[in-house]
């Protein structure tokens, strides 16, 4: 009779808290769309662009590719050291990674792996996407002092956030003590942190070429193309690391993959 009664009370309490929850509109990292058709014809050439979020940096000849973090690649002329110069920057959204071999310049494009011709350097060309090869990831946050919205991949890619109120966050423990009035202190934003990322970033690298292979880590996963058609890479093993893996390198007949939590050498043999 005691459990009957218990259960009761908290039947009272706990109901009507969850719906109140569920119904609270607050301040989150709500998403910006692209549409799907407007994602895979974003590719294009410019020289009008600054650089703004400098993250991983690739050197191939005299040349210095910059990747301006989720948006695109800038191109620097590096044949004088002291006086390098901007060439130009590639739309390309989502990007984080980049390796060159010859003519042809690889990217990741959020899922995508992308191909690009760069014989002409003032006027490279997206040759092949290859789509849905990497897990999908989004944008660095707004702020990461907000709750994050609920994505919904329907509407397309998302390309940035914006802070606004919302009633699409999931979990109740999602909606509590968090900022949702334009005057409330940081007091009530205590336990409103989130990740900065919901999905890779920063400056390591983890795109590699060698002998003929583009080596990248996608998630918790090393995945592995092979470039013999370097026009057409082609995916041959994807292998999971059980770590967070950050970086990769190589050296001789090895791969060294740099994690959260030590290396992990791999043999190319």
């Amino acid at each position: 009779m005691k459990k009957v009664l218990l259960l009761s009370i908290l039947a009272v309490f706990v109901l009507p808290g969850c719906k109140k929850y569920k119904n609270k509109e607050v301040y989150a990292n709500c998403p910006i769309y692209m549409s799907d058709a407007d994602f895979d014809a974003s590719f294009e050439f410019r020289t009008d662009v600054p650089l703004l979020e400098s993250g991983n940096i690739h050197i191939f000849n005299d040349k210095i590719f910059v990747s301006d973090e989720d948006k695109g690649i800038h191109i620097i002329d590096n044949s004088d050291p002291y006086n390098p110069f901007p060439i130009g920057f590639m739309n390309i959204v989502g990007n984080t990674q980049i390796a060159v071999q010859g003519s042809y310049l690889y990217a990741n494009s959020v899922t995508d792996l992308l191909v690009i011709d760069i014989s002409e350097i003032t006027n490279p060309q997206l040759i092949n996407r290859q789509e849905d090869v990497f897990a999908y990831t989004t944008p660095v946050l707004e702020d990461a002092d907000y709750p994050v919205a609920d994505v919904d991949r329907e509407k397309g890619v998302v390309i940035g956030w914006e802070i606004k109120k919302t009633k699409e966050v999931s979990g109740v423990g999602s909606k509590f003590f968090v900022k949702d009035c334009a005057e409330c202190g940081d007091e009530e934003m205590a336990t409103a942190k989130m990740s900065s990322r919901a999905g890779l970033s920063g400056s390591m690298s983890k795109f590699l070429i060698v002998d003929g292979y583009l080596y990248t880590i996608d998630g918790t996963d090393l995945v592995t193309f092979s470039l013999s058609n370097p026009r057409f890479p082609n995916q041959e093993s994807n292998q999971n690391t059980w770590r967070e893996p950050e970086t990769i390198f190589a050296n001789g007949d090895h791969l060294f993959v740099g994690t959260t939590t030590g290396m992990i050498i791999y043999n190319r043999e």
